[in-house]
């Protein structure tokens, strides 16, 4: 598991399938394909890794590290996130920064920032080129790596694919990239943010009418 350079400024997770997948036929990694679509997997209004997402971040007990090209929060996964921190997890949010590709969605996650921050999660905007990895580490021990974003269209509307796995080892290789990238991004901080102008939040505030659509 290392960074990946795509066409010119892009950054994303590359994993080894083989590597990982063939210890989870034998049993021994716990490597499990988690594949869902907008259809087959609805269950009462809930979609396959909206539910996946929500469960690990409220069985989360230490810490999540979240990674998104796209980060676009409903309201129910901001509580989810403010409830975990609140009760002592650690949660450090990595998300792109000025090198993005669709503006209006950058303008929609910061709608969510000063309730984020309040809670006391990190919110990290990466630098360095345009960010395209979509991971999350749980724990330490839980990951997820693949297409999907945090944002309704990824959990509602597209196909997706993420591969889930629990190891320590896999953890421990996404962890070391995440820290790694945080070297390359500017940290949101709380009463800066609240001193944005006028136009920020409007802009902000508009983009919640058409978040379910993100």
């Amino acid at each position: 598991m290392k960074p990946q350079e795509l066409l010119p400024g892009h950054r994303q997770e590359k994993a080894s399938i083989a590597r990982w997948a063939w210890p989870a036929a034998i049993g021994a990694a716990g490597v499990a394909w988690y594949m869902a679509d907008s259809l087959s997997h609805r269950r009462e209004g809930a979609y396959g890794f909206e539910a996946l997402y929500y469960l690990a971040i409220a069985s989360a007990k230490r810490s999540i590290d979240l990674t998104a090209a796209y980060f676009v929060p409903r309201p129910a996964f901001i509580e989810a996130l403010a409830k975990a921190a609140q009760s002592d997890v650690r949660i450090r949010i990595l998300v792109p920064g000025p090198h993005i590709d669709k503006g209006f969605v950058r303008v929609a996650g910061r709608a969510a920032y000063e309730s984020l921050l309040d809670a006391g999660i990190e919110i990290h905007e990466y630098q360095r080129t345009m960010l395209h990895a979509k991971t999350m580490v749980v724990d330490d021990t839980w990951s997820s790596v693949g297409t999907v974003n945090f944002d309704n269209r990824s959990f509602q509307l597209h196909d997706e694919v993420t591969l889930c796995v629990w190891s320590e080892q896999f953890a421990g290789r996404l962890g070391e990239a995440f820290v790694n990238d945080l070297e390359h991004s500017d940290r949101m901080q709380l009463e800066r943010w609240k001193r944005r102008g006028v136009r920020d939040r409007v802009a902000q505030g508009v983009s919640k009418l058409a978040r379910r659509e993100l």
